[in-house]
């Protein structure tokens, strides 16, 4: 059995996000089929319909965007028939380039918070796990900085993290990455095969996790999009990572913070012989290093 990552990033536009978020969700081999059918079943049975047939997909800014929440609480719940019928004449106005009725606006609202909610009780049904860096927004690279070509520090420590729970398992690992602009894909792909191949701590780490990605399309692969759903709710709502102070949009933090730390990796280690505890989902305030500290 191997443990697959899909991966996705927030934030990195630098725009409207307070932090800059790369990671996933990791799920057992033998779980991928399951977990896909259930995803698969839980949008048609919430939505009506597959989102791909109106040329959509699930996005966590889709989902549970601030006019989702204004939606879905805008009318009373409607029934799965009701809710159902409302989606789909939402999805075909959208392409006709028409307005919706209220009742459809309230019908895809309560369906994109009853599709978030899904996927997170999905990935605690098949014992997911989240892995995540966070950077502040606007950290700037020192004019020193001389390793274009090598993980940042907050890359490194997910790496680092993400082996350390599959030696734990006994149990080798792929990276399955959100497909971006190509250079930008190059970039980050020759970084990790300099932090792999050319550094001590990638070599050890290179003997759990398979040292080269996949880059696939989010768009034909769902758990790329469940991955973005939950880098989302980590950018927007999440923070229990020690330093994040960053305000977070309460009505997701309410609803999902908790649930997202729960589906963290946590485990104890010796750091200058203290007992350090190490989470999964991790804020970094200094991702580059100069020379010198390098």
């Amino acid at each position: 059995m191997s443990y697959l990552l899909f991966m996705d990033e927030s934030g990195h536009d630098h725009k409207n996000m307070n932090y800059e978020v790369r990671g996933g969700v990791s799920i057992a081999t033998v779980n991928v089929f399951n977990l896909l059918k259930d995803i698969q079943c839980s949008e048609e049975k919430i939505f009506g319909c597959k989102l791909s047939e109106f040329k959509t997909e699930i996005k966590g800014s889709k989902l549970l965007g601030k006019e989702r929440f204004k939606w879905a609480t805008q009318g009373p719940t409607l029934s799965d028939e009701e809710r159902q019928k409302g989606c789909r004449r939402f999805l075909t106005a959208h392409l006709e380039h028409r307005s919706p009725a209220k009742q459809d606006f309230t019908a895809f609202g309560q369906a994109s918070l009853k599709m978030a909610d899904a996927i997170i009780s999905l990935l605690v049904k098949y014992k997911a796990k989240i892995f995540a860096c966070l950077i502040e927004k606007g950290i700037k690279k020192p004019e020193d900085f001389e390793f274009e070509d090598y993980l940042r520090k907050d890359h490194v420590s997910l790496m680092e993290i993400f082996a350390s729970f599959l030696e734990k398992q006994r149990e080798d690992g792929l990276l399955i990455m959100d497909q971006c602009e190509k250079e930008y894909d190059k970039k980050f792909k020759r970084q990790l095969t300099n932090y792999f191949s050319k550094t001590i701590s990638g070599q050890k780490h290179a003997n759990w996790i398979v040292p080269e990605p996949l880059f696939i399309e989010s768009d034909i692969n769902y758990l790329i999009q469940v991955a973005d759903v939950c880098i989302y709710i980590i950018n927007t709502g999440y923070r229990k990572s020690h330093g994040m102070t960053a305000a977070a949009r309460k009505e997701i933090q309410d609803r999902y913070e908790n649930k997202i730390q729960k589906l963290q990796y946590t485990y104890n280690k010796v750091i200058n012989g203290k007992k350090v505890r190490i989470e999964s989902i991790k804020l970094h305030k200094k991702p580059y290093q100069t020379k010198k500290k390098r």
